[in-house]
């Protein structure tokens, strides 16, 4: 899962009962992007593509 968050805030990391239930969650396979990504054109492109392959990268292990 690849979740948008704003630049410096640290991503959902508490007790939340229905976040801590997320399978992605539980399996560590969530991909926090630390600011926007709608840079525009093929700026958000390859940005995105790096997101995705952190992500996969994590499922391959």
């Amino acid at each position: 899962m690849i979740v948008t968050t704003a630049p410096g805030v640290d991503p959902v990391t508490d007790d939340r009962a229905m976040w801590n239930r997320i399978r992605a969650v539980q399996g560590d396979n969530v991909v926090y992007t630390g600011g926007n990504i709608n840079y525009g054109s093929v700026y958000t492109a390859m940005r995105t593509l790096d997101y995705f392959d952190d992500l996969f990268t994590r499922l391959e292990n």
